[in-house]
Order: structure tokens, then sequence, then C-alpha cells
């Protein structure tokens, strides 16, 4: 994206959930396997790419 003209402004990370389907399917062994989680990234486009 870079050679498009396009810089990163902001980012955010939002830790994985477990939800209550994946708790009570597994149990106790849901608390030792987070999901991953969310990385977000906001761009912009800076200057003519042309």
């Amino acid at each position: 994206m870079a050679k498009d003209g396009y810089r990163p402004v902001s980012q955010s990370w939002a830790d994985g959930k477990i939800g209550v389907g994946r708790a009570i399917a597994l149990g106790f062994a849901s608390l030792m396997f987070k999901p991953a989680g969310t990385l977000t990234v906001t761009y912009t486009l800076v200057g003519d790419p042309e």
C-alpha cells in the first residue's frame, strides 16, 4: 500500500474473547486456549500516487 501513497494513521488491538458456546463445549479447557485477537489498522492517502 505504501507504493500507492497510503500511510498508516492508527492501529488498535482487541484481545480474543471466549464465547459462551465455546466455554460450554470445551469447559475448563476453553480457559487455556484463547482465540486470536484482532488488529485493525487505519490508513490515509498522502499526496498523489501518480
